[in-house]
């Protein structure tokens, strides 16, 4: 499977662990690797902050973000998202206590 996923987790995200593709893992990784993670960070930003909803589904699209791994504050080594309204423009398959997953 090709899809490409953007979570909010870090280290010992389990999305990673099980080999899937992520739009971005720890910056140092990137780095390590002789990459360049700014650009992508920046993204990561924006989409988290949720305030451009139009700007959002423009970067999801751009990237072929096929789903979004939202893991809840209960879990350890997560990115804060600022809101959860811009997710409910997409199909949410799945949720439990520890996080959403939708496709978008």
């Amino acid at each position: 499977n090709k899809s490409i996923i953007f979570t909010n987790g870090e280290i010992y995200d389990p999305t990673s662990i099980i080999g899937k593709k992520i739009f971005l893992t720890r910056p140092h990784h990137v780095f390590s690797y002789g990459g360049n993670p700014g650009p992508r960070m920046i993204m990561r930003d924006q989409i988290f902050l949720g305030n451009e909803i139009d700007n959002i589904k423009t970067l999801l699209s751009k990237e072929k973000i096929d789903y979004i791994i939202i893991y809840k504050q209960n879990v350890a080594n997560r990115i804060h998202v600022n809101s959860f309204e811009w997710i409910k423009m997409y199909n949410k398959i799945y949720e439990d206590n520890y996080g959403i997953i939708i496709k978008t």
